[in-house]
């Protein structure tokens, strides 16, 4: 049986902000749409704003760079938006590479449905798929990681003529027949959990935990929490210090409660994902246009084990320098200019 979540309550007294202004689609799905005020001035990011409507939903972009040079798609996971891209955009576009980078529904500067159930698998593999289409973007070089890649990699499984180079970073294509030990409660209270992330992770890390053990802890976290920052959780999985103004950056999209639904039920779509990439699993096991896996030392997404798995499945992986790299989770934020420039070089030297 496929694990799920019958019933989200939702939080009540200090955690609701009554001002905030709920909008409804055609299709009658509420969401909210984070104050423009919220991404002025922000550090390190000067990106205009662009955005494309699907299924009533404004979705933002990043599309800097030449409109005729090689394209470059880069995906963003959970908590992050296309902050997470800003040292490394500026570097490609300059090259001559046209950049886009989207802010998943219900992050960054995207609309935010406030319903948790809205956040399916199939609905944001759907969604990609639609952005794709709406913005007619092909002959892509996608660079992918977290969330970005275990949406994206299924993307590329379904449709790999739209992909000239595939380049993963900490991700990977999920198959998790029964969702791979991974259990989800009949009823979530959410915002029940007072801690702070770093309070709580700092707990959990003390006990050595399998990825499934450590991964469950994460999902029934997120899903209760009741401040929870993406600032704070990119600091915990970076080596060296983010500036406040670099975790003010990331907690930028999230004003209050009801803007942070997806953060907050993302991790809790892992075990849902059953047989769903199975088939996709296969395809990818035809891919035989470029594809590179890098990965951090001190990141599990990034083991030596699962780049291994990619590298021996891709037909396209076979004989490049899929290198590793001292660094954890949030890569992008480490060593944004040498993924920058590695994306650059695996470009160049598979013409």
């Amino acid at each position: 049986m496929r694990p799920r979540i019958d019933t989200f309550v939702l939080p009540e007294g200090d955690l609701v902000d009554r001002s905030v202004v709920v909008h409804r689609t055609a299709d009658g799905v509420e969401f909210v749409r984070t104050p423009d005020e919220r991404f002025e001035d922000l550090d390190g990011y000067r990106f205009a704003p662009n955005y494309v409507t699907i299924d009533g939903l404004r979705v933002h972009y990043v599309d800097e760079g030449p409109k005729d040079g090689p394209l470059v798609v880069l995906l963003h996971g959970q908590p992050t938006w296309s902050y997470l891209y800003r040292k490394m955009i500026p570097i490609l576009a300059a090259a001559g590479m046209r950049v886009v980078a989207w802010d998943n529904v219900g992050f960054g500067r995207s609309d935010k449905p406030v319903d948790p159930k809205i956040h399916t698998y199939a609905r944001h593999v759907a969604w990609y798929h639609a952005i794709l289409d709406a913005l007619a973007l092909r002959e892509i070089n996608l660079f992918c990681q977290d969330w970005g890649g275990v949406i994206g990699l299924r993307v590329v499984a379904d449709a790999p003529e739209r992909f000239a180079r595939v380049l993963a970073a900490n991700t990977g294509l999920v198959v998790a027949p029964g969702g791979a030990g991974l259990t989800l409660p009949a009823t979530v209270h959410m915002g029940t959990e007072p801690r702070r992330f770093h309070d709580a992770a700092a707990e959990a890390m003390t006990v050595k935990r399998g990825f499934a053990e450590t991964f469950q802890w994460w999902i029934d976290y997120t899903l209760t929490s009741a401040d929870f920052r993406p600032g704070d959780l990119v600091q915990v999985q970076t080596f060296g210090r983010l500036t406040e103004a670099e975790k003010a950056g990331y907690d930028a999209p999230f004003p209050s409660f009801v803007y942070a639904i997806a953060p907050h039920v993302f991790p809790a779509m892992l075990p849902t994902i059953t047989d769903d990439n199975v088939a996709a699993w296969e395809a990818l096991g035809r891919f035989d246009r470029p594809f590179l896996y890098l990965g951090g030392n001190f990141d599990p997404l990034g083991s030596p084990a699962n780049q291994k798995r990619h590298v021996d499945h891709v037909p396209g992986a076979k004989g490049r320098e899929h290198d590793r790299y001292d660094a954890g989770h949030f890569i992008q934020e480490e060593l944004g200019e040498t993924m920058a420039e590695r994306m650059l070089r695996f470009v160049r030297e598979n013409v």
